[in-house]
């Protein structure tokens, strides 16, 4: 039997409580490898607990539905490879805490992907609780994880590894522009039904660039974040663009 968590009267515990539900109760109708990383290369810095993320949506990568076919370009004959659909619109929940000055660590709960460890380290710049106006920073941030779920009667296996390099800068007191590159590479086993599936199994490489907005008033943290990824599956390739957002709270 699942466990479910007891509900309280107070509205943070309730969001945590249904988000936990949601990881534990979800079918895996599909499964998906995020693209988003909502996050600044900006440490939490001294002084900070951590950080709830309580409502977040990110997009990636579908590896269970049907790519979808290309047409054959008139003037050169080619017919592109089929694009894997994008999993839009998936919720997830995330804490992280400060290890050190310049780095942090965090889990992310995400239903259908990956439950993930993710570790960032700033080498350049003020950390978060120290930053003012004009702050120029840089980090590298890894993230790894996996999920094991069902696909039919089938057990199956999921996991993720990924690396991104960000740069930023605090154009205003309490706003934050981050650029990054990243690279990723997950696999899917057990799946043997999907029309993507090569022997049972489906795997992926995808890499791209993002652009992010950090905004911050007092507790409250808001992130948006749009990601190009390109890559590959297989016969087919990874094509998208993954919108990604969370709303969060300092501790």
């Amino acid at each position: 039997m699942r466990f479910c968590p007891k509900i309280s009267s107070n509205s943070i515990t309730a969001v945590v409580g249904g988000l936990a539900c949601l990881f534990f109760f979800a079918g895996c109708a599909h499964y998906y490898v995020p693209s988003n990383r909502l996050e600044t290369p900006e440490a939490l810095g001294p002084g900070r607990v951590g950080r709830l993320q309580l409502v977040g949506v990110q997009s990636g990568p579908n590896l269970i539905d049907p790519a979808t076919p290309q047409s054959t370009d008139p003037v050169t004959g080619v017919t592109p490879a089929p694009v894997l659909a994008t999993a839009l619109v998936h919720p997830f929940f995330a804490f992280e805490f400060p290890v050190s000055e310049k780095w942090d660590l965090g889990i992310r709960l995400q239903p259908f992907g990956p439950l993930s460890l993710r570790g960032r380290v700033q080498f350049a710049g003020e950390p978060e609780s120290k930053a003012q106006r004009g702050n120029f920073s840089m980090a590298a941030s890894s993230t790894a994880g996996f999920l094991l779920g069902k696909y039919g009667s089938e057990a199956t296996f999921l996991y993720q590894w990924d690396l991104a390099l960000l740069g930023g800068y605090r154009l205003w007191a309490h706003h934050v522009f981050t650029l990054f590159p990243f690279v990723a590479v997950a696999g899917l086993s057990g799946v043997a039904g999907s029309s993507l599936a090569t022997g049972g199994s489906v795997s992926v490489f995808q890499y791209g660039a993002g652009f992010g907005h950090h905004w911050e008033m007092g507790a409250i943290v808001l992130r948006t974040e749009l990601v190009y990824a390109l890559g590959s599956s297989g016969t087919n390739q990874v094509k998208s663009i993954a919108l990604g957002a969370v709303l969060g709270f300092q501790l």
